[in-house]
């Protein structure tokens, strides 16, 4: 016990003496202090911001930051003195907006829902291509180039602090961007102010709807609201009537949505902006690998994104290439613009429904929540109409075909559609077989969906890939 005591007493005297040392003339604290200084030091400078020129601001603790861009002008701001400054991130703004401003900035996570996030060998283009004569514009996803030139397009704009850093970073870079905001997302007064810099500094903005929903199962009035609106927006936001060229969808998900492509032609568009590759869910190794004459990027302004493009946009430039917008891209001129003036929103045309192959590779376009609308009148279908071709519409299509004697395969073929949509169309009670006796069904109700005085017609399917290889014992 004695012996323990000791021990812990040698103990505490040891803890006591380096206690005391660390206050004495021999201290090696000041010495610690200097080489935590020297640490600290570097730390510092091996975290300069890759995109150097943007403003240097990340080189500030967050606690001391303040994004004022135009706090040291660059070469781009002087080179162009009719130019809005750099807006800034406001010390005079009231508490309250800035608290709302900050809550606005604060989504970690982009809205996009990537559903279909490739793209086919006919949507890389060459320059100013042609509609299609069924009614298709073009749709934009790769350029036929070998010329060293890149599009970024960055979407939403939910966080207006990230995308003015993207911007002043193009910028510093000597390259332009293409912006597609959500429409709503102009009515905050900060975004308006970066989108107005962005403009005045060459930038393109293009349409990306109003309030980001699915076109695949809206009504056409409602979806021609959408466009007009987004547009109109734009136009209100930079002063003058903006004459927009390219127009993405949500998620890019129905770009063959014929409804879509015949308004915006209407409104004196180009074609579809898709992309060739979606920076935001491709890492940064793949970026750098992948890069490519005629690439079209998909990004957004979330924090992961502004890291992303901080380091690419400045590596691409650093390889030779320029960043040029969309309508460089494909040949086009700048997006015209004429003296502010109300306009009114253009009639969308009556649809025409059209029979053309519908299944899971090519199930986001309004046809589909058509299609879904007559199964569930007929009872082949249970639930709500969606838009999305998914399991219970590929099981439901490939009753049908049985019951009328085709092949089934669960996908909705042009003559698949003719019979569902003919005036005898077969009923059924359990989505598996025809309901009642053959001769005694009920009269098929009269499809509801075909826009009165609109004619229904037969095209042959167009871009569409072969469906999968079908189990037929799934319809036995």
């Amino acid at each position: 016990m004695n012996a323990g005591k000791r021990r812990n007493t040698r103990g505490y005297g040891n803890r006591a003496r380096r206690r005391v040392n660390w206050r004495g003339k021999n201290s090696p604290l000041p010495m610690i202090l200097i080489a935590l200084g020297t640490l600290l030091i570097i730390v510092l400078a091996l975290t300069v911001p890759r995109c150097a020129s943007s403003g240097g601001d990340q080189s500030v603790p967050a606690f001391a930051r303040v994004d004022a861009l135009s706090a040291s002008p660059t070469a781009a701001a002087l080179a162009a003195p009719t130019a809005t400054p750099a807006p800034e991130a406001t010390a005079s703004t009231p508490p309250q907006a800035t608290a709302s401003a900050t809550a606005a900035n604060m989504p970690t996570a982009t809205s996009e829902i990537l559903g279909d996030d490739s793209y086919k060998q006919s949507e890389v283009l060459g320059l100013q291509p042609t509609a299609d004569p069924q009614g298709y514009l073009p749709i934009f996803s790769k350029a036929e180039t070998e010329e060293k030139i890149i599009a970024i397009t960055v979407d939403d704009c939910f966080q207006t602090e990230n995308l003015r850093k993207i911007v002043q970073c193009a910028i510093d870079n000597g390259g332009k961007l293409t912006i597609l905001p959500i429409g709503e997302n102009l009515e905050r007064e900060n975004l308006r102010e970066v989108i107005r810099y962005a403009y005045e500094n060459g930038m393109e903005l293009e349409n990306h709807t109003y309030t980001h929903p699915a076109f695949y199962r809206m009504d056409l009035e409602d979806m021609a609201a959408e466009i007009y609106k987004a547009n109109r927006i734009v136009s209100e936001t930079l002063g003058v009537n903006y004459q927009m060229h390219f127009m993405r969808t949500r998620g890019g998900d129905n770009r063959y949505d014929l409804r879509t492509h015949q308004y915006i032609a209407k409104m004196g568009y180009y074609g579809m902006a898709h992309w060739t590759m979606s920076g935001s869910t491709a890492s940064v190794s793949t970026l750098k690998s992948t890069l490519a004459p005629g690439n079209v990027y998909l990004f957004h302004t979330t924090d992961n994104d502004l890291d992303k493009l901080l380091g690419f946009i400045p590596y691409a430039t650093q390889q030779g290439y320029r960043l040029v917008t969309l309508n460089e891209m494909f040949g086009y001129p700048a997006n015209e613009v004429s003296p502010l003036t109300d306009q009114e929103m253009p009639e969308p045309d009556p649809y025409v429904y059209e029979y053309k192959l519908l299944n899971k590779k090519n199930g986001y376009v309004y046809d589909v929540y058509l299609l879904q609308r007559r199964l569930i009148e007929l009872g082949w279908l249970k639930g709500n109409a969606d838009g999305v071709y998914g399991d219970d519409t590929y099981m439901a299509v490939g009753y049908f075909q049985k019951a009328i004697g085709m092949q089934p395969n669960g996908d909705a073929t042009p003559d698949t559609q003719e019979a569902l949509f003919a005036g005898d169309a077969p009923r059924s009670n359990d989505g598996k077989t025809v309901a009642g006796a053959p001769g005694e069904q009920a009269a098929a109700p009269t499809p509801s969906i075909v826009p009165a005085g609109a004619p229904v017609h037969t095209t042959a399917p167009r871009n569409v890939e072969p469906g999968p290889t079908v189990d037929l014992t799934l319809f036995d």
